[in-house]
């Protein structure tokens, strides 16, 4: 607890007043004594350096959309214009609730064409539209008509030459004055391609910026943007990415208000509130730490979980913006003062992962350690099953097909290998095949080959690292400390050895033995041709465990104690 300096001086200002005080030295010496206790506890405590926290920015700006021929934009609430940031151009003045434009990327230029939906709102439309060849394409001082005007697309003001210098020096004769005003008020066509309006091509970048007061009342915004399907709050820059493949979108928005469309897309707004705030408060640490992240593509963060999941304002809920409005400010750092990495996953199927197995750095506050409160809740148990050779019931591809994508020469699988951190999350795994061939895997990268990137948790699939695996060649040894060891593989990873010493492989005689299985049965060695994975938790493990914060709060535990277990040692900014 700090104490603040005023306080401390009108301490040291009664000290000093009751050393002066003569009249009763019995009870001023009493006084004197407790004060100097008193200011010598207050001088003993020190000033937490932890709420020094590190300076918070007032906006964010996040890439919502990347490589993209074209994207769709308009307004849902409020007034909005359309602006080349570049040139300072007002290019559409006033667009309003149910206004739709494409932003699309010009064949063989660097620039942006923007068209205006004509059709009716939420109809359907043309997916790629092409403006007018050649001197329509990137002529951006081109005034398109009065119609356009009207609709709010300003041109560049026209010279008036019968004016100013000009008109002194009175060079023109009637007649040409006359044709001047004559095409100055000459009505073209506006530039129709399909149902769509061309409006121009421009270098950019182009900024869809709210008009008027922004603010919001509540939950309800005053200014709301669409881009493609989502709706987000704050405004849109569209620019050309720096290799020219394509349109970057980017919602630039007030920090706080970016947190709101990720508590909401990290989690449910039914969970309590003490998980929401947890939630909130590593989200915004997430945030801060990784600005220079997508720094060189012109934005902060991107919009999936490469960085955070990102829903803008269609994730939003009460319960969310509580969460972060309650926690407004708030970051978690570490005991030198800096921000802490607030890594977080889904469930860590009841034990948390070291970083350093994980991400390579070995941060005190991110230990593995046993998580009771992930079991129980969502993906806290799953399971897989295919096949080693050709497609499962489903049509996936087997494990065989699967290696020799990159392993050509790979023979056919004898035997496979599990390496275990304590957490029992696999680090690597071992492929043999009968051709003396070795393949060594990550944990991670074996799970990809059944569920590339882990892309969907609607279906059968790996979700992670923390799992068991069986096969219908597995079979059961003990080893010298009488513990039973299941070996997923076939009898060409066996011998035997006689009393003599003498190690006999078992390869090629398999119709003379039977070993007991891992169920206990009596089987022929053979090689595995089914897998069936066993697991637990979904994500890398290391950190918060998302369904774990949601038991503890269950539980009663403070978002203090949810950050506390999840990252010991850490302590909150303020």
């Amino acid at each position: 607890m700090r104490r603040s300096g005023c306080r401390r001086d009108r301490y040291r200002q009664i000290f000093t007043q009751c050393l002066d005080n003569k009249q009763d030295s019995k009870r001023s010496q009493t006084r004197v004594a407790v004060l100097m206790l008193l200011f010598l506890g207050l001088s003993l405590i020190p000033v937490n350096p932890l709420t020094k926290a590190a300076t918070l920015p007032e906006k964010i700006k996040i890439g919502v959309v990347t490589d993209s021929s074209s994207l769709d934009f308009g307004v849902k609430q409020g007034t909005y214009s359309l602006v080349d940031s570049g040139t300072g151009r007002t290019i559409v003045d006033s667009i309003t609730k149910g206004d739709t434009f494409r932003a699309q990327l010009e064949l063989n230029t660097a620039h942006i064409g923007i068209y205006r939906y004509l059709g009716t709102p939420g109809g359907e439309k043309s997916s790629v539209v092409r403006a007018p060849e050649p001197e329509a394409s990137v002529n951006t001082n081109e005034d398109k008509s009065a119609t356009a005007a009207r609709n709010g697309v300003n041109g560049p003001q026209e010279q008036d030459t019968t004016t100013g210098e000009d008109s002194n020096q009175n060079t023109k004769s009637d007649s040409s004055s006359q044709n001047d005003e004559n095409k100055k008020n000459q009505q073209k066509q506006p530039i129709i391609v399909g149902d769509w309006e061309y409006i121009g091509a421009f270098k950019g970048p182009l900024c869809l910026k709210p008009k008027g007061n922004s603010g919001s009342s509540g939950s309800t915004p005053s200014h709301l943007f669409q881009c493609d399907s989502r709706r987000y709050r704050g405004q849109l820059e569209i620019r050309v990415n720096a290799g020219r493949n394509g349109l970057t979108g980017i919602n630039e928005l007030p920090l706080e208000e970016y947190l709101y469309g990720v508590v909401g897309r990290e989690v449910s707004s039914g969970w309590p509130l003490e998980a929401l705030k947890a939630q909130a408060i590593i989200a915004r640490t997430y945030a801060v730490r990784g600005l220079n992240r997508h720094i060189s593509e012109g934005y902060n963060l991107c919009s999936t979980t490469n960085c955070q999941a990102y829903g803008g304002y269609d994730y939003e809920a009460e319960s969310i913006i509580r969460s972060v409005k309650e926690t407004s400010g708030q970051v978690l750092l570490d005991n030198q003062g800096q921000l802490a990495v607030t890594l977080y996953h889904s469930n860590s199927g009841g034990y948390t992962e070291n970083n350093v197995n994980v991400f390579g750095a070995d941060l005190p506050y991110l230990q593995g350690r046993p998580d009771p409160y992930s079991l129980g809740y969502g993906l806290a148990d799953w399971s897989y099953s295919t096949v080693v050779n050709g497609k499962n019931s489903r049509g996936e591809d087997g494990l065989r097909d699967l290696l020799l994508r990159n392993n050509p020469s790979f023979g056919l699988v004898d035997s496979i290998e599990l390496v275990k951190y304590p957490s029992g999350r696999v680090d690597s795994v071992i492929i043999k095949d009968d051709r003396g061939n070795t393949i060594t895997m990550t944990g991670g990268s074996f799970g990809s080959l059944f569920n590339p990137n882990y892309a969907t948790v609607s279906r059968e699939r790996v979700m992670g690292r923390l799992f068991d695996l069986n096969t219908d060649a597995a079979i059961a040894m003990l080893n010298g400390h009488g513990e039973r060891i299941i070996q997923q593989g076939g009898v060409r990873q066996l011998a035997v050895v006689s009393a003599s010493g003498v190690s006999q492989g078992l390869a090629g005689v398999e119709t003379n033995y039977f070993v007991v299985g891992a169920d206990g049965k009596y089987l022929r060695p053979k090689a595995p041709q089914t897998l069936e994975f066993k697991g637990r938790g979904w994500g890398h493990g290391v950190g918060l465990s998302q369904w774990g914060a949601y038991g503890m709060a269950q539980q009663g535990f403070k978002y203090q104690e949810i950050l506390d277990f999840y990252y010991p040692g850490t302590q909150l900014s303020r």
